[in-house]
């Protein structure tokens, strides 16, 4: 499914709310509310200044009510702008759409880059394609003065582009408009780590009934983990989630590297060849491998030392934040990730590039019990605890212990 090359962003209306049921309190959303977040940890750099402030006529209007998949109430729907062309008279232009160059991990095709004018200055734009949850919980983080540092800029929320004829799926509805985190690097390297030691609601896991088509799918990564009846029976999914979980680094660090991506322009390690990236990044699961799949992203360009320096000092500041905040201790964190960004064509510049930001958003449920978030899990217990600062623990202490590649 391709991304309609006709998005664009509305001009800025500061009375607008976006309080609907289900979503949230109130937020007032315009591009300057966005765009006057404190600065993260590390000072910016010129390439990410934040944008001027945009003024313009009234809102786009809201698109025509739309087909929705079984099962998904139309009172969800919330007030988003139409994703349809709009003309500012601040120059906001028109959106040119791009595939992205650069992408670690996920769906690809649920992406696109875009590049839109401000104020006669080009601000490039991600937008994903993505569901409700995703849409309140960047709201909520950007309304949050404390977490709103460790989450790249939301700039907009309109519907996702409609397929022709096919109904608009619960989890496809609407489309994120952030901030593309490598705009500016001449050589973007990025690495997507999945944090918590679950990756999974135990919602998703539904009737514990066994399946012969999971215990094929177990076969890929851990063939003897079967037992005599599940041989025969097969698998519930619950079961085959977890083992899918404990076959990684997820079980044993509180994550594990889902992707990886160099760019070809990065500089070259003084001794020679490139480290390779390892294959299969999400079912690996010893130390050792891991280390392996580190010093690939790290060690890319032959300044390692410096990066893990760079990195290290903001995942430390991000987990005091998350410690100390008091919407992260009531929400499970599932499948959420940090990104990592740096541009690999020089050491200067990488250094000036480096940093992270935390994304992914779609598996976030408020919990009424205040989570430690390094607790284990329970199955069946209602237990919430994510490992979310496990992970962050486990991180922190990769950064700090491992040796650089030797150059």
């Amino acid at each position: 499914q391709g991304l309609a090359p006709s998005w664009s962003l509305p001009a800025p209306n500061p009375s607008r709310s976006l309080s609907q049921p289900g979503l949230g309190r109130a937020i007032p959303f315009d591009l300057t509310w966005c765009c006057s977040r404190p600065p993260r940890v590390k000072p910016p750099s010129p390439r990410g200044a934040a944008a001027p402030p945009a003024t313009g006529s009234a809102p786009e209007a809201l698109s025509p009510p739309r087909e929705l998949a079984p099962g998904y109430p139309e009172a969800a729907m919330p007030e988003v702008a139409a994703a349809s062309p709009s003309k500012e008279s601040a120059g906001s232009g028109e959106m040119r759409q791009r595939a992205l160059s650069t992408f670690a991990s996920g769906h690809k095709d649920l992406f696109s880059r875009n590049t839109v004018e401000r104020q006669g200055r080009e601000r490039d734009v991600v937008a994903k394609v993505t569901c409700e949850t995703e849409c309140s919980t960047y709201r909520e983080l950007m309304a949050d003065e404390a977490l709103r540092p460790l989450v790249p800029e939301l700039f907009d929320i309109t519907h996702a582009p409609l397929v022709e004829g096919a109904p608009v799926a619960a989890d496809k509805a609407f489309a994120v408009h952030l901030e593309d985190v490598t705009a500016g690097c001449q050589a973007p390297c990025v690495m997507d780590i999945k944090l918590g030691t679950r990756t999974f609601l135990e919602t998703d896991a539904g009737q514990n009934k066994p399946r012969k088509d999971l215990l094929a799918k177990l076969d890929e990564f851990a063939p003897h983990e079967a037992t005599p009846e599940e041989q025969s029976q097969g698998l519930t999914k619950l079961r085959y989630l977890s083992l899918r979980d404990q076959y990684s680094t997820s079980s044993t660090h509180g994550f594990r590297v889902d992707g990886i991506d160099l760019s070809d322009k990065r500089a070259r390690r003084p001794d020679g060849p490139a480290l390779p990236v390892p294959a299969k990044l999400r079912s690996l699961h010893s130390d050792a491998a891991l280390d392996e799949a580190l010093r690939s992203f790290f060690d890319a360009c032959g300044f390692g030392a410096d990066l893990r320096a760079i990195f290290a000092a903001r995942v430390v500041a991000m987990r005091a934040t998350m410690d100390a905040s008091p919407w992260i201790a009531h929400h499970e964190c599932i499948a959420t990730s940090l990104l990592f960004v740096y541009d690999g064509v020089s050491k200067e510049a990488a250094r000036e590039s480096a940093d992270v930001h935390w994304i992914d958003f779609t598996k976030v449920i408020k919990v009424e019990e205040p989570l430690s978030h390094r607790a284990e899990w329970v199955p069946g217990t209602q237990s919430h605890e994510d490992g979310l600062l496990r992970g962050m623990d486990g991180i922190i202490d990769k950064l700090a212990t491992q040796q650089p590649a030797e150059s």
